[in-house]
């Protein structure tokens, strides 16, 4: 199995998605690991992922398990809204 690695120090990971849009949801699974690294800005590049284009995003969002739907809603990314529910420790009020 190809492993798929994004990098999230910059906003090419946005562009990478718009690209090639099969590895969106890929993309959003991704924000499970995120959530480990308080110094992660992955929240941030995937709001502007969402907001660029939130009706493939959605789709994207839909097309993963319950479980990680749930995760991700509840700790990650709310997908209805574009908006980030984690946030990093530089982005945290």
């Amino acid at each position: 199995m190809a492993r798929w690695r994004l990098s999230l120090r910059c906003d090419d990971s946005r562009r990478a998605v718009q690209r090639w849009p099969k590895f969106l949801p890929a993309y959003i699974r991704y924000g499970r690991l995120a959530v480990d690294d308080a110094h992660s800005d992955y929240t941030g590049y995937e709001q502007g992922v969402c907001l660029a284009e939130p009706q493939r995003f959605k789709a994207a969002f839909h097309t993963l398990s319950a479980a990680n739907q749930a995760y991700i809603r509840k700790y990650v990314f709310d997908p209805t809204r574009c908006k980030p529910i984690f946030l990093s420790e530089a982005e945290a009020p």
